[in-house]
């Protein structure tokens, strides 16, 4: 959470002085992690594409757009690190082809402040 300190301080001679410091917490992109290539072939590993990270307190949307700007993927009002609300490399149903995608990640943070992540992910299968 945001918090200001202040610290009043005098000397033995009675010269005063006072000065204070607020210090604003806000996402980084060092706390959020989504990886940049998946492989969704059903062998146990990285075959869930998920928002990972601290200091999130939930996932406002994640959406996943393929090289045309169609939505493969979306995702609203979720926790993070929950694999069984990642992408699993599917479209409607059908695997989806080797590719880059882009993703948007709205994020809200434990301090409730908001930030948008963007990016993109390749499928390798």
């Amino acid at each position: 959470k945001d918090i200001c300190y202040t610290l009043d301080i005098e000397t033995v001679y009675g010269c005063k002085g006072s000065d204070t410091i607020c210090i604003d917490v806000f996402c980084e992109n060092t706390q959020v992690f989504i990886p940049n290539a998946f492989t969704p072939d059903g062998d146990g590993l990285n075959d869930i594409l998920m928002v990972r990270g601290t200091g999130i307190k939930m996932v406002k949307q994640f959406t996943i757009f393929n090289r045309w700007g169609q939505v493969v993927f979306e995702r609203q009002n979720f926790t993070p690190k929950d694999p069984g609300l990642g992408g699993n490399g599917f479209v409607n149903g059908v695997k989806a082809s080797p590719d880059v995608y882009v993703y948007i990640a709205d994020v809200i943070c434990e301090n409730d402040s908001h930030f948008a992540y963007k990016g993109n992910v390749t499928i390798i299968n």
